[in-house]
Formats: structure tokens, sequence, C-alpha cells
């Protein structure tokens, strides 16, 4: 029974960095050519791989765990131990792809003035 518990405790966070995920993706589309959960690498219940393509056109492979967000590789499903092991762990995407991705920062900004002039024209 124990080892049935455990089971499904280890499913149970697995679906929850699935969700985790997802939400990421959410937030970051629109400031990135392509964001998903990558099909090829395993998610456990510790960590999740995602494939980006910034706006610039450089390819990711993030991995995503309770330590945060850091970029493991180059090209999508590639986990390269030397970048892996000097990577830089941020506390959230947002700071991760401020710091490489210049593009990103700028259409994040133009979709914040956009909202805040909708917002001014409009208020509640």
């Amino acid at each position: 029974l124990w080892l049935k518990f455990s089971m499904l405790e280890s499913e149970e966070n697995l679906m929850d960095w699935q969700e985790e995920a997802k939400a990421i993706i959410n937030d970051v589309k629109d400031h990135m050519k392509i964001m998903e959960v990558s099909a090829v690498l395993a998610s456990t219940n510790q960590r999740i791989y995602l494939n980006a393509t910034t706006l610039e056109g450089r390819d990711l492979c993030i991995c995503v765990s309770g330590m945060g967000f850091r970029v493991v590789g180059n090209q999508f499903n590639t986990i390269d131990e030397q970048i892996e092991g000097n990577a830089k762990i941020y506390e959230t995407p947002y700071a991760l792809l401020t710091d490489i991705s210049p593009l990103y920062v700028q259409s994040f900004g133009q979709t914040l003035q956009k909202a805040m002039e909708a917002l001014a024209e409009n208020p509640p």
C-alpha cells in the first residue's frame, strides 16, 4: 500500500510540474518564438525541461526545478554537461529571459506600455 501511495504522490508531483510548465509557457509565449515542454527529455517529480527559441533565434533547453530556472543546452532536447555545470540559476523565467534576450525585454515592455495606455484611456 505504501508503494502505491508513493507512486501516486510522485505522479501528483509530476503533474504539478506539468501545470507549472503550462503556466510559464502561457506567461512568456508572446515574447518568444517557441516555448514548449520537451517531449524527448523525461520530466520527473523534481524537474521538467523546456525547449525555447528567443526572438533573436537562439535555441535553448531550460531546466525548471525547485532550485529555479537554468539553461542546460543550446539546442532543443539537449543537456550539455559543460553548460549545465556552469549555468546561472534564476529565480524566475522572466529573470532568465531578461538576462539572455534583449528582444524579450523589448517585447515585454511594449506589451506593458500598450496595457498601460489602454488602462489610461478606459479607467476602471
